[in-house]
């Protein structure tokens, strides 16, 4: 073998063992396959399982955008580590993703160092329930791009297209970050949930574009006879005045504590077709459903959502619950308002709760310390996580919630079982106390509250006469979060002891 053939093949074997050698990179910009132990931690789907590679005086950074901003902060590394004093985590920029289809949204992006390629390395993730998860990545695969390019989307494999429609805007969101909605041309609308699922909404009288795939439901206008399972809705589509789209129920009329829902029922316009485990699905189709709204619950009973979706009935999870401020759940307005062509009526109510909110921005934080529990009927006592939505209400409100970390790694409930005395131990010096009668029954003295457990008698804010107690339709408010904050800051900030009733709360004697 002659000297400048065998120096060929010692080339060609370098480069081909670049990476599994260690030998850097030449400086440039590069795609390349990002790599995870997870299928809850990935590239953005437009983007193929790639991410752009960037090299500079020998050393590489990978930019790799997520499928949403569920994900808060990357450190490459282990999350104990992460978790330590000055640990430098990846903050996310906000990349705008635009698919094959012409979808366009908004997700995080991270740049994460890279200290070798073809081989695993620690990258630890938080999200927003504030846990941080270890996991293994790594970068392989490195192609130079050429001056000018970008990371292109990749062919949708389903072949979704809104038929050529032209994309005319985006509703704007404040505070929602688990839906998003497009329009098109014709009046045609895609509602895209943060689970994936999408549901294009066809006019009244018109067609399904060509091109349009099962990918996306398509839900015609317009909608009635919704089966509403998720409990948490109905006082969205009451406060839109579209209770009427609404027929069949989850929930009894004796389980509703929204007087137009509980009318409604009684004069037999919305009937009860079992609970979201157990729909009577020969009434649903006898009803002609073409729509369940389920709630996240409907995750413990997959076979059931199947089972409508094979009666051609198509089933939209409410995420709202998944929302990380109180106000993002009361935007969902917005998502029911697309889906009935009232966008200005759900604008206008949403618009009034932000009001609310902006009232207790301009006051001044009392700091107050508040517990907000109930006592099982087996002696225990019921808090809320402290990154429960109500824990972040009594915060916003200029509250602070009793328990710093309670809950935080535990599963999806938003409620943590103690043991009295350990909440004794935690709470009794607390400023103010909240019963919780949404689940129980409704309380009217402290001295109901004290009979469940003996040892609340001597809490500071029994003491201090600073006891309140919630009205039983609290949880079915959904609409209302903004006046729910603006009622828990006038609690906060009452110093006179005179104020004894609000929306939502009055004062135990």
């Amino acid at each position: 073998m002659n000297l400048k053939k065998f120096s060929a093949i010692i080339c060609f074997i370098a480069i081909i063992c670049f990476p599994v050698l260690g030998i850097p990179l030449k400086d440039g910009v590069y795609t390349a396959d990002f790599k995870t132990d997870s299928s809850m931690f990935h590239v953005n789907d437009a983007y193929g399982g790639k991410g752009i590679l960037t090299v500079k005086d020998g050393k590489m950074t990978i930019h790799v955008t997520m499928p949403s901003r569920q994900i808060l902060k990357l450190y490459r590394g282990k999350a104990d580590a992460a978790k330590r004093a000055g640990a430098v985590l990846i903050e996310p920029s906000i990349d705008t993703v635009t698919h094959p289809d012409g979808f366009v949204e908004k997700a995080h992006g991270f740049d994460i160092p890279v200290p070798y390629l073809d081989k695993d390395f620690d990258c630890a993730l938080v999200g927003k329930k504030g846990k941080w998860y270890d996991h293994k990545v790594s970068v392989c695969s490195p192609v130079p791009m050429t001056d000018g390019a970008e990371l292109n989307a990749k062919t949708s494999e389903s072949g979704w297209s809104p038929g050529g429609l032209k994309l005319t805007g985006s509703m704007r969101l404040e505070y929602a970050d688990q839906f998003a909605v497009d329009y098109y041309e014709g009046g045609y609308k895609l509602i895209s949930l943060a689970d994936g699922s999408r549901y294009f909404v066809v006019p009244e009288g018109k067609t399904l574009p060509e091109g349009a795939d099962k990918g996306a439901v398509p839900l015609y206008q317009p909608i009635n006879n919704i089966y509403l399972a998720a409990s948490s809705a109905m006082c969205l589509f009451d406060s839109l005045g579209r209770l009427d789209a609404i027929r069949l129920s989850g929930t009894k009329a004796e389980g509703w504590y929204i007087p137009a829902a509980q009318k409604a029922m009684k004069e037999g316009k919305i009937i009860f077709a079992g609970r979201y485990n157990a729909p009577d699905y020969e009434l649903i189709t006898a009803s002609r459903s073409p729509l369940a709204i389920e709630s996240t619950m409907i995750g413990h009973a997959l076979n059931i959502k199947k089972q409508l979706e094979q009666l051609d009935i198509a089933v939209l999870v409410d995420q709202s619950g998944h929302e990380n401020h109180p106000l993002g759940r009361s935007e969902w307005i917005k998502l029911y308002g697309a889906l009935l062509n009232e966008e200005d009526k759900a604008d206008a109510v949403f618009s009034e709760q932000v009001r609310y909110l902006e009232s207790v921005r301009n006051s001044i934080p009392s700091r107050k310390t508040v517990a907000f529990f109930y006592v099982s009927s087996s002696g225990k006592i019921v808090a809320r996580k402290s990154n429960d939505y109500v824990s972040r209400m009594i915060s916003i409100a200029g509250g602070k919630y009793i328990f710093d970390t309670l809950g935080e790694d535990t599963g999806r409930m938003s409620t943590v079982a103690l043991e009295p005395e350990f909440f004794y131990s935690q709470a009794k010096d607390a400023d103010i106390i909240i019963y919780n009668s949404t689940i129980t029954e409704e309380i009217s003295s402290v001295s109901q509250m004290v009979a469940k457990c003996s040892l609340l008698a001597d809490f500071k804010a029994v003491k201090s006469g600073n006891v309140w107690c919630t009205n039983k339709n609290m949880y079915q408010e959904t609409t209302a979060l903004g006046q729910m904050i603006n009622s828990l800051n006038q609690i906060f900030s009452d110093s006179s002891g005179k104020v004894s009733q609000l929306p939502f709360f009055y004062r135990l004697k």
